[in-house]
This record gives structure tokens, C-alpha cells and sequence, in this order.
């Protein structure tokens, strides 16, 4: 029991921002959220999905429509680990789209949603995580994330 217990415990702890930063440089405007991995261990095989879900009523409830957004880049062999004295922040990650989220999240019923799936290094243990962002007014805010371990945009 207790190794079962103590493989539990090893499993990956990514973190995803609650807003999407908005940044616009030469090549167009960039949308993208950020993870953080708080692990004292690597994350392995990470890939990332972004989704539009738009609920569409039918007989005896809703059902989702989900749309696949594209990223720049949806997967990693390797996701640092965090580390107190590390200056470049590997354990940060920023990733998002070129595609117009504010064009394309066009009804107040849809939502944007991250879905995270990691593998621990050590144990071998996968975990999902996921966002959702519901309102793009409050979802989305101009500026690009800080560096480091906050999820401040400025």
C-alpha cells in the first residue's frame, strides 16, 4: 500500500494561468496562456490542446461542439522542473495561437478550454489538467506574462 501510496504521490503539478494574454508583435496578434510546472520532477510527453466548446441544445440536454484551435506549438518532450535558482524559468511555458480567439469565440455561450496531459519522469504516472475560460471580456487581457512563477500580465 504505502508504495502505491508514494506512486500517487509522484505525478506531474502544471498549473495553467486563468487569463490568455493578448500580444501583438510583427508578425501578427499572438494569443497564449501559460503553465508552470511545480514538480521537482521533469514532465514528459507533454502535449497541450486548445478548444473552442460551443453547447448545442438537443433532445433531453446540450451537447458540445468542439472546434480544435491551432497552436504554434502543442507538444514537448521535455518540460523542465522547477528549480528555486534557475534565472532563464524553464518550468515556464508559454503557448498559444495566432488565430483571432476574439473572431472566432463569437457567441456568448461558447468557452475556450486547455487541456494539459503530462507524464511524471520518475514514476511514469500521466495526469490531465485543464482551463476554462468563460468570458473572453474577462479572459483575455493586453500585454504578454511576466517572467518567472507569476501569472501577472503586464
Amino acid at each position: 500500500m504505502l508504495f502505491f501510496w508514494m506512486m500517487s504521490m509522484l505525478r506531474p503539478s502544471i498549473t495553467i494561468s486563468k487569463q490568455l494574454c493578448k500580444y501583438a508583435d510583427d508578425k501578427g496578434i499572438f494569443y497564449g496562456f501559460k503553465l508552470l510546472n511545480h514538480s521537482s520532477y521533469n514532465a514528459l510527453d507533454l502535449k497541450v490542446e486548445l478548444i473552442l466548446n460551443t453547447p448545442v441544445n438537443s433532445h433531453g440536454g446540450s451537447n458540445h461542439s468542439c472546434e480544435w484551435i491551432k497552436l504554434r506549438k502543442d507538444g514537448l518532450l521535455t518540460f523542465s522542473r522547477y528549480k528555486k535558482q534557475d534565472n532563464t524559468a524553464d518550468y515556464a511555458l508559454v503557448l498559444g495561437t495566432r488565430q483571432n480567439l476574439e473572431l472566432i469565440w463569437s457567441k456568448d455561450s461558447q468557452y475556450i478550454e486547455v487541456k494539459v496531459h503530462a507524464k511524471h519522469s520518475f514514476s511514469g504516472i500521466y495526469k490531465s489538467f485543464n482551463q476554462k475560460y468563460f468570458t473572453k471580456n474577462t479572459c483575455i487581457k493586453d500585454g504578454m506574462f511576466n517572467f518567472g512563477l507569476t501569472f501577472d500580465i503586464s
